[in-house]
């Protein structure tokens, strides 16, 4: 709930390995849609600063949510695979502040 501030970010830890594009196939969305469940076309990509190298070594990604203040949010992380292609993605310490 991002209702009653006027400047927000996100950090997160993420670590993976065996992808090909990470900015492709690791995602983080946004909705201010109290309805939306899935990420459709009411959904927003966020830029992620900062994605894991591979071999599971975790690095820390910030993404300011600026914009979103002042509005209830929903926030989702979205992995991408196909029958060909599998990477691994693993999060800690979502914090907003």
């Amino acid at each position: 709930n991002l209702s009653g501030v006027t400047t927000a970010t996100m950090t997160f830890e993420n670590a993976g390995n065996y992808m090909v594009d990470a900015s492709q196939e690791l995602t983080v969305w946004i909705t201010t849609d109290a309805t939306a469940t899935t990420v459709d076309e009411t959904w927003t990509q966020l830029t992620v600063d900062k994605y894991s190298t591979g071999n599971f070594a975790f690095a820390t990604a910030t993404i300011t949510l600026d914009e979103y203040c002042g509005n209830k949010v929903k926030i989702a992380f979205k992995y991408f695979s196909t029958p060909d292609m599998c990477g691994t993605w693993e999060l800690r310490n979502v914090k907003i502040k």
